[in-house]
Parts: C-alpha cells; structure tokens; sequence
C-alpha cells in the first residue's frame, strides 16, 4: 500500500513538472530565451531546419520547470506541426527528474491525445522508447528529433535510442503541439505565434 502511494505521489510529481499546471510564455527573439541558448538552426536528417519558435514554462507561477524549442520548416508543419517532415523539439530542464518520471510523463501526454485504440496500437512502442529516458540534472538537455520515419531521442547531443513509425511521432510530438497540449501558450510560442 506504501509503495502504491508513493508511486502515485511520484507520478503525480512528474506529471505536475512535466505537464505544468501553469505557463507563462516566453518569446525567442533569437537564439536565447530565460537564459539558456538554442540554436538558429538545426540539422535534422541532412537537412538545415530553422527554429521556429521557443517558449518558457513555468510550474505554479514562480518555478521555471524549462525552456523548449521548436525546429520546424515549410508551410506544412506551421499548419500542422504534427505531419510526418523533419522537427525538432529540445527542452532543457531547470529541475532534476528521474528517467521513470519521464516515461509516466510520456504515458499520460499521449494518453491524452490519442484515442484507446492508438494507445494499445502505440503501447510496446512508448514502452520501448521510455526504457531510453535517463535521469536528468538541472541544465541537462533533452532533443526529440523526427526524420525519415524515426524519432530520435538525445540527451546533451548523445542518441540515447530512436523508434520507427510516424504514429508514434505524431503521438510525442502531441504531448507539446497536439489537440490537447501541456499548455496552449507553450503550444503558440514553440509555433511562433507569440
């Protein structure tokens, strides 16, 4: 029952920090937003992809929970940032967390984005990318990178492991940018709407 309750608590934690109750949105001007430096331009699969657009989230108001960006080019991704072209999204973290509360993050991001059936259809796929999650330290860089048919997830520019599939994709990728994103404003930003 302990254990049962602390894994509750734990999960309810991540999802807290990854999810955020609350946002507040930072525009890019450029390559730095809060502090922390990204790129103007990306390599994604041999290609030079501009960054689109970078936002700021914040947990309960006062706490920075992290900075995103988002790698996006051509008129197809600004009108559906979830189309299977080459993106980029890189988040670094102002709060340690552990690999196990990334992968139920991962769960109930795409929980909520997709219907039943694509979780079932998409399960051993998110468990097999979740199994690449590693702890994190403050400042410590995560990059989910989509291209030709693989996502791809790095730590501090080190593959930690890739999947193939354009489901799964659009899936992780919705935690951020789908119908029912984390935040709205974090959504408009990474878009370059703000």
């Amino acid at each position: 029952m302990k254990r049962a309750v602390k894994t509750l608590a734990l999960r309810s934690f991540a999802t807290a920090l990854f999810a955020v109750l609350v946002s507040a949105p930072a525009v890019a001007s450029g390559r730095e937003i809060a502090g922390v430096e990204f790129a103007e331009v990306a390599e994604i699969g041999g290609t030079r992809v501009p960054l689109l657009g970078a936002g700021l989230l914040r947990y309960r108001i006062v706490f920075d929970a992290y900075v995103a960006a988002f790698y996006a080019a051509g008129s197809e991704l600004i009108r559906d940032p979830l189309a299977a072209a080459p993106r980029r999204l890189e988040i670094e973290y102002f709060w340690a967390l552990t690999a196990e509360q990334f992968a139920d993050a991962t769960i109930d991001g795409i929980s909520a984005n997709v219907s039943e059936r694509e979780f079932a259809a998409l399960e051993s796929t998110i468990q097999r990318f979740n199994s690449h999650y590693e702890d994190i330290e403050p400042g410590d860089r995560y990059a989910l990178t989509f291209a030709n048919g693989t996502t791809e997830l790095a730590k501090n520019g080190h593959t930690l492991g890739a999947v193939e599939g354009t489901a799964f994709a659009r899936a992780i990728f919705a935690i951020w940018l789908g119908e029912e994103p984390l935040s709205r404003n974090l959504k408009s930003a990474l878009l370059g709407a703000q």
